[in-house]
């Protein structure tokens, strides 16, 4: 492989050349090494021209080229994704190669395979994969890779797994060591299987710890003890996600998953001391954003029919409603009020709902409770910075 400098040196003397003389054994040699010259600067097209050129000239059946100009051609067009193209130029390589170890010969089936794929035909991309793997058994990882996730999506997940497992076998130190252990987890996802699931993606974090898949197999492990609502184990996966690798897009996730899993276990209080270790905000507002997740939290024990947990969660977000501002709302229907704080519905009232015109009242109303009013200081005080009222 040339230097990008050597390789435009070498266009323009190929070129040179093909002007003095444009017929003959030598130009056609020509501009079969332009083409190469041409691919390896990234000009395709140009590549294509020539190599066609090559293809047409009758001094091409003579050349040593003739056979590998039908591969470069399919890689020309594999590079621009035009793969129907790519194709057609492939599988005449196959046809006219006659050396079965050529090194092209297993990647050029590859690569026939990869044009299936995307034309979504899994059965024939199988077929050339294992072709791959038959022919160069030593080099036969991305064809095993390909063809388990071929598998995968033809739903057989079993086999997929087995795929995997074989090429982890046979290529331990293999470059698609991780996305086999990845894609692996997945299928056991797939299948149901969180157990086996969570199992192979610490193989990968043991075994590849560096990847950037292992990032990716620690946040799905939190998601599956969050999704089954193991929130004893959610808690301490997504932490190891952000304190390993921080400033990623996995560890803002996690962050996020975080909330969602101190919120469904109602231990609100825990997550807030917890982002405060980080030395971050959870938001530019901070009050309003802990007065928010304590009620989202309240509400979420109190759908789900948890009321003595929603009581003791929306006692702790009215502690803070005294903190910063927030915005509260009303929603007058002829039959019921819906009340609003922070844009999340605290309650509704169906029975004595007015039927006239009324005029806004801003007040600090007085606590339901005389008790309370032992514990108000006096004076305070109430600041509003906007007033909105909409008619529909």
């Amino acid at each position: 492989m040339g230097s990008p400098l050597i390789d435009r040196k070498a266009i323009e003397n190929f070129s040179l050349s093909l002007k003095s003389s444009s017929t003959g054994k030598y130009s056609v040699e020509c501009l079969y090494w332009r083409a190469e010259s041409y691919y390896r600067t990234g000009k395709t097209g140009q590549s294509i021209v020539d190599l066609k050129a090559f293809l047409n000239d009758p001094h091409a059946q003579s050349s040593a080229n003739f056979v590998a100009a039908h591969y470069a051609l399919g890689y020309d067009y594999f590079t621009k994704k035009s793969y129907q193209e790519a194709l057609t130029w492939f599988l005449k390589y196959v046809a006219t190669e006659t050396n079965e170890g050529a090194t092209t010969l297993s990647d050029a089936l590859n690569r026939i395979g990869d044009c299936y794929f995307n034309a979504r035909n899994f059965s024939k991309a199988q077929a050339y994969y294992s072709k791959a793997a038959t022919i160069s058994p030593n080099t036969a990882d991305y064809a095993l890779f390909q063809s388990a996730y071929v598998s995968g999506l033809q739903k057989n997940y079993n086999g997929k797994i087995a795929k995997l497992e074989d090429l982890i076998a046979r290529y331990p130190k293999s470059e698609y060591v991780a996305d086999a252990l990845y894609e692996e987890g997945r299928a056991y996802l797939m299948m149901e299987n969180n157990t086996k699931a969570i199992d192979t993606y610490q193989r990968l974090l043991d075994m590849q710890p560096t990847s950037d898949l292992a990032r990716k197999a620690a946040l799905e492990t939190g998601m599956i003890y969050l999704n089954v609502k193991d929130y004893t184990q959610a808690i301490p996966a997504f932490k190891n996600v952000i304190a390993k690798y921080p400033g990623t897009e996995e560890s803002y996730t996690a962050l996020e998953s975080l909330e969602t899993t101190y919120i469904d276990s109602n231990d609100v209080s825990s997550y807030l001391t917890y982002t405060k270790t980080l030395g971050i905000k959870i938001s530019n507002s901070a009050a309003n954003r802990e007065d928010s997740i304590s009620y989202i939290a309240s509400e979420k024990q109190y759908m789900n029919g948890n009321y003595p947990q929603a009581i003791t969660g929306m006692q702790s977000y009215l502690k803070g409603v005294g903190k910063g501002f927030h915005r509260f709302g009303l929603e007058w229907f002829p039959g019921k009020y819906i009340f609003y704080a922070d844009g999340y519905k605290f309650y509704e009232v169906t029975k004595g709902i007015s039927q006239i015109e009324e005029y806004l009242i801003l007040s600090m109303e007085f606590p339901g409770d005389e008790k309370e009013l032992e514990k108000t200081v006096f004076p305070d005080k109430m600041v509003v910075d906007y007033v909105k009222v909409y008619q529909k």
